[in-house]
């Protein structure tokens, strides 16, 4: 794989992730202040946090 293309890979990957995680953050803040008084555990917003990963993975062709 050249040097350009993997460059290339690399900006993708990170902007998909970014984008992820900007897009997932006020959600994710939603939910806690929702879910708050009864998850004190914050089961909820953890499970919606590994989510992102799955989200990126399958945004990013490159990883399958």
């Amino acid at each position: 794989m050249s040097r350009l293309w993997q460059s290339v890979v690399s900006g993708w990957t990170w902007l998909v992730l970014v984008l992820c995680l900007v897009l997932w953050l006020p959600l994710m803040l939603g939910v806690l202040l929702l879910t708050g008084p009864f998850d004190r555990g914050r089961y909820i917003v953890g499970y919606l946090f590994r989510q992102v990963a799955r989200v990126t993975v399958t945004l990013n062709p490159f990883w399958r």
